[in-house]
């Protein structure tokens, strides 16, 4: 799986990222996995064994927002574990109301 592009409604972005931060914290997945929210653009950031950003356009709306796949780099060590990492992440994106659309 590739999250090229995903929605949330009723939540801002800054609200929804918070949130996914405070669930992944505990797990595995939040010692790899980390977020840098600027302005209309969204990093994901996978860092063990080197570093891998997946960069996406945030566009808001009047009641949620969607992020759309802009860029991405992937180091050569994640390109084998890049689809789970990102299961995973799906996962608790979609058990606080994102809809994954990819």
């Amino acid at each position: 799986m590739t999250l090229k592009k995903f929605t949330v409604s009723q939540s801002a972005p800054q609200d929804f990222f918070d949130k996914i931060k405070s669930l992944i914290e505990s797990r595995d997945l939040g010692k790899i996995v980390s977020f840098n929210l600027a302005g209309k653009e969204l990093t994901l950031i996978f860092s063990k064994l080197g570093t891998s950003q997946i960069k996406y356009k945030i566009d808001e709306s009047n009641n949620g927002f969607s992020c759309t796949l802009d860029s991405e780099k992937i180091a050569f060590a994640h390109r084998p574990f890049r689809g789970d990492i990102e299961e995973k992440l799906a996962r608790v994106m979609q058990k606080l109301g994102a809809v994954i659309i990819s």
